[in-house]
């Protein structure tokens, strides 16, 4: 793969494709790059982030990770993943002391130029509210909101004794990876619907779907897998269910934004010679 030089605001700023060993570098970039709130909802929450990095870097997994080396050290990373015709670019972290010198805004030109497909013509990615100044920033590319999401966090329904039910196909391999990494993932089914189901840390289960808190079978059954923990859902802003709002909350809010990446690069490469 090709190595990119970058000069925009940090001189000798060299922009290369990550190696297992930058795993723990990254996770910490990551980690300061968020608020504790989305740390705590997010697998930022894990110390072993590190570990599942630098694994999947080892196994070609489907994020291609990117970093930023200033001064011999990584001081910025990248992450990208192609999924429905589009480029995802699902991380974008730069060290604090070295925010607003243009390391951004070359991780994601190196992204666009050589990591985008032929075909991919929108670029996607989403973005918490709480960080306002990252939010002002993707819109100044001229990216545009396609939806908002709600994080809601809510308590489980007590799921008594196990019903006898078999566990899922995929048990014994998520919960390797949580032994491994402190997250994981499997799939739930009940007469009313199938699931993906999350593990953050040791408090949370995560779905992505508003429908499984329609599905009291699915609610019991997580219960009965771990009664200490409690749901988050992740679901369009504009579908949250107002029953459930009694007994949880809205913790977080994301959006996701999308602009060709043709515009993107424009916009950049602009913004480039402006600083020059």
């Amino acid at each position: 793969m090709r190595h990119m030089k970058e000069d925009i605001g940090c001189a000798g700023t060299l922009i290369r494709p990550a190696v297992p060993q930058d795993g723990e570098r990254i996770a910490t970039l990551m980690r300061e790059g968020v608020s504790d709130t989305v740390r705590r909802i997010t697998i930022m929450c894990s110390p072993r982030l590190g570990r599942f990095v630098a694994d999947e870097l080892a196994a070609g997994g489907a994020q291609e990770y990117v970093v930023a080396v200033f001064d011999g050290r990584v001081m910025g990373t990248s992450a990208w993943r192609h999924a429905d015709g589009s480029l995802h670019l699902d991380h974008l972290y730069v060290a604090p002391e070295l925010r607003g010198r243009g390391i951004g805004s070359a991780l994601v030109l190196d992204g666009l130029r050589r990591i985008r497909r032929s075909g991919e013509s929108c670029l996607l990615l989403d973005v918490f509210d709480d960080t306002p100044r990252a939010v002002a920033w993707y819109r100044s590319w001229n990216m545009r909101q396609e939806q908002e999401f709600a994080w809601i966090q809510l308590p489980l329904p007590a799921g008594g004794p196990r019903s006898g039910r078999d566990l899922p196909s995929e048990w014994a391999e998520a919960q390797a990876r949580q032994a491994r990494y402190g997250f994981s993932q499997f799939t739930l089914s009940t007469a009313t619907g199938t699931y993906r189901v999350g593990r953050l840390g040791e408090r949370l289960f995560r779905c992505g779907t508003f429908g499984i808190l329609d599905d009291v079978a699915a609610l019991e059954e997580l219960a009965r897998f771990d009664p200490q923990r409690q749901l988050l859902c992740v679901g369009p802003a504009t579908e949250v269910p107002i029953v459930v709002l009694r007994s949880g909350s809205i913790v977080a809010r994301s959006e996701r934004l999308t602009a060709p990446c043709e515009d993107v690069m424009a916009c950049l490469e602009s913004k480039v010679r402006r600083s020059s």
